[in-house]
Parts: C-alpha cells; structure tokens; sequence
C-alpha cells in the first residue's frame, strides 16, 4: 500500500513540474517581448524558484489585492510577518516529529505556510517602500533584508533539526529491534558501536544538507545581486524602471536566461522544497543521503558558470562607457 502511495506522490510531483516547466517556456516569450520600459521582469523572478514564483508570489499579491492588507493594517511592518514565519516552522518542526505520516505532512504544509509568509513579508516590505509590490527585487541594504534572512535561516534550521532528530529516532528502532534477541555481552558491545557507527553516519548525511543550504544561500544570494546591479534598471519608488538597449539585450539572451534559470534548482528556497517533498514521500534519508553525492558538483558549476558569464556581462557593460 505504501509503495502504490509514494508512486502516486511521485507521479503528481513530476506532472507538477511539467507544469512548471511549460510557464517557463511562457516566462522566456515573455521576456522576449516586455518592453524595456517600466520593466516588471527582474533578474530575481527568474533565479527564483519555480514553487515561489508560480504558486507562492501569485498567492500572496492576491492575497494583497482582494484585502488590502498593507492598508488593512499598517502597523503590521514586514518583519512582524517574518517573526510569525519563525513561529510557524517551529509548529512545523513538532509535527515532524510525529511517528504518523499523515501528521508530518501536515508538518510539510505547515512549512509551506511559513514559505508563503516569505513572499507576503517581501510584498509588505515593498509596499511600505512606495515600490511596486509585483517587482521581484531584493533590498539588501535594508534592515528587512538582514531580519528576513536571519528568520528564514532560522526556520530552517528548526525544521531540519527536527527532521533529523526523526530519522535518528527511527534508526534507533530499528537498531533496537534487531539487537533485541542478543544474549551475549559481546554481542551487546558489538550492536552498540554498529549503532553508534550508524548514528555518526546519519548526522554526516543531515549536516551535509545543512552545509548545502548555507553555500546556496551564499552563491544565490552573491549571483542575484550581481546581475541585478548589471541588467536590472535601478528600482525607485514613484520612478519608472528602464532598461538600457544593451541591457535589454543582454537580459533576453538564451545564455542568460539558462544561467539564471540553472538556480532556479539549486537555490535555497528550491533546496528547501525537496527536503519538504522527501518528507511528505518519507523518504527524507534516502534523500540526504543521495543530495551529498551530487548537489556539491551542480552547485559549484553553475556557481562557475555564473562567474564567468557576469565577467563577460560586466566587460560588455564597461565598454559601453568609454
């Protein structure tokens, strides 16, 4: 019953990224025919990943639209809804703690709740800013920026600590069952350094997660700000956001477009995702211990990639100045 229950979750996880995959052909056409005048297309909407901005982002702004929550409440700034976000994967990470199934999935929505308040704290932050709530641009240098990093940080962590504290509980089960027939002292020595040896192997696996999660955050991060001080026209509020023609082109090159749809996969909301999907699947140690294998080498080459396709960018740019 089991298998037929995860082949059908994968079956739907996998006809929802065909999905996903059919608007990015539209995002392209798109990009290709927006105007670069008053752009709403910016570097961020295509590095981010699918999850966020197909279902998450829409939810939000419409959210926003049919209550006018900015205005609704305007003493509810964007770092009250991030704090609420870190308070909710707190609730997420008791229900993953569950031997039930069906109460980590409700863990796994939980998560996704606190992800959907990720994209209304940004539409909030940009309200109170005067800059239009549908631009995907981030503001690093703001106090928002720095309290929405350290809470989505520090959710996550949550959540994952929890995560592996379940699958080393498991473990331990299963350990114990195997082992309950010993009679020997030997035999008792022996079961406990095989179990330790386990368990010391399991933690390599889920820090190796957590090592990912940080280096993608670094690289994304680096990477999106990079391209949006080359190719993204400056975001004022009140002000039109205008491409220059060389922007403009360089923004609708099928180079480009790839390089930042490549992070769309590995960046760190994505990444999160897939933990969540392996959750909901219950297979989040097969998870953690497949991801260690290859993530690294994905991640490290589009990070090159991006490295020397912004080089090429920034030349482009700088002779058009002399």
């Amino acid at each position: 019953m089991m298998k037929y229950e995860i082949n059908g979750s994968a079956l739907t996880v996998a006809v929802i990224i065909f999905i996903f995959l059919c608007f990015d052909v539209q995002l392209y056409h798109n990009i290709q025919t927006e105007s670069r005048f008053n752009v709403t297309i910016t570097v961020k909407a295509v590095m981010l990943d699918h999850v966020n901005t197909y279902f998450l982002q829409p939810l939000s702004e419409l959210l926003v639209d049919v209550t006018q929550f900015p205005s609704l409440f305007p003493d509810i700034t964007a770092n009250h809804i991030s704090y609420v976000g870190v308070i909710v994967a707190m609730i997420s990470a008791r229900l993953v703690y569950s031997d039930h199934l069906w109460i980590r999935r409700l863990a796994v929505i939980a998560f996704f709740v606190r992800q959907f308040l990720d994209d209304l704290d940004g539409l909030v932050a940009r309200y109170r800013l005067g800059i239009d709530s549908k631009k995907q641009v981030s503001l690093p240098n703001t106090n928002g920026y720095l309290v929405d990093g350290v809470c989505d940080g520090l959710g996550f962590i949550i959540f994952w600590f929890v995560v592996f504290l379940y699958a080393n509980k498991r473990q331990n089960l299963t350990q114990s069952n195997n082992y309950s027939l010993l009679q020997t002292t030997t035999q008792a020595i022996a079961s406990t350094k095989t179990n330790n040896y386990y368990q010391r192997r399991l933690f390599k696996h889920y820090i190796l997660i957590l090592i990912q999660m940080g280096l993608s955050a670094l690289f994304w991060n680096l990477f999106l700000i990079k391209y949006h001080h080359m190719v993204d026209p400056p975001i004022n509020p009140g002000m039109e956001s205008n491409r220059t023609p060389l922007q403009e082109e360089i923004f609708r090159s099928p180079v480009m477009f790839i390089i930042m749809w490549l992070w769309r996969f590995v960046n760190p909301h994505a990444l999160t995702n897939y933990l969540l999907i392996a959750v909901w699947l219950n297979q989040q140690t097969q998870y953690a211990k497949r991801s260690g294998q290859y993530f690294f080498w994905v991640l490290f080459g589009i990070a090159f990639l991006s490295e020397i396709h912004c080089q090429d960018v920034q030349y482009r740019l700088e002779l058009m100045t002399y």
